[in-house]
């Protein structure tokens, strides 16, 4: 009876160097969707591993300053001498254009059947990323302004007006109407100035389409809209 004590002094003992000895890793980072817009909410995700189990997220922190993302994770572990590996996910919402950085640290606190909350925590890792976010594609809307074009859809009469403001040396254009599965719906071609073209649309279904122009120079112009009716 006298060596109980002894006995539970080297199981704690054993605990603490376990502790100190064992590795708590980040062994991946990645955001979602891999190559972000500004019309999409990132998501950081983070791959993580212990050297005991079972191991969960007790809590996360997230904060930014401009383009800098700052998340801390905090991890418990229990006593298993077993690898545990988690993926978790961190929402760090929309982004402006530019690159961006994601600097993740990893907090750790391992129970000994004695604790009563899992806390303290100790620093284990941390890692950064480099993603970069561009500029979504414009939805079509009546009067909107774009960089050589303006376009007017008109539900009524089911059709898209296209006035042309700034195209010089372009011509010809062609402006082609493409489907969400990336099937040209119809080509139309502009050899001349013209100020403004329409488009039918009686026989397109709702959804999502793409209005894209090329022309001479390298000229290039993508824009999504939607279609209701």
């Amino acid at each position: 009876m006298k060596r109980k004590p002894f006995y539970f002094f080297l199981l704690l003992s054993g605990i603490f160097f376990a502790q100190k000895t064992h590795s708590q890793t980040i062994t991946g980072l990645s955001v979602i969707p891999a190559s972000p817009t500004t019309n999409d909410s990132v998501k950081l995700i983070v791959q993580t591993s212990f050297s005991w189990g079972g191991c969960w997220l007790s809590y996360q922190n997230t904060s930014s300053a401009g383009n800098n993302n700052y998340i801390d994770g905090y991890y418990c572990t229990g006593l298993l001498a077993v690898i545990c590996n988690r993926i978790d996910t961190f929402n760090l919402g929309l982004q402006s254009v530019g690159l961006h950085n994601a600097y993740f640290t990893l907090w750790h606190h391992q129970t000994t059947g004695l604790d009563t909350t899992c806390s303290p925590f100790l620093y284990a890792d941390d890692d950064s990323l480099v993603y970069t976010v561009s500029q979504a594609s414009a939805v079509l809307k009546p009067g909107k302004t774009y960089d050589a074009i303006t376009i007017f859809p008109d539900d009524e009469n089911n059709i898209i007006r296209v006035n042309f403001n700034h195209l010089t040396q372009q011509y010809p254009v062609s402006i082609k109407l493409i489907d969400i599965n990336g099937r040209s719906i119809r080509t139309i071609l502009i050899e001349t100035p013209n100020a403004e073209l329409t488009i039918p649309i009686t026989d397109i279904q709702p959804g999502v389409y793409l209005l894209q122009l090329t022309g001479k120079e390298n000229f290039t112009e993508n824009h999504k809209f939607v279609w209701l009716k």
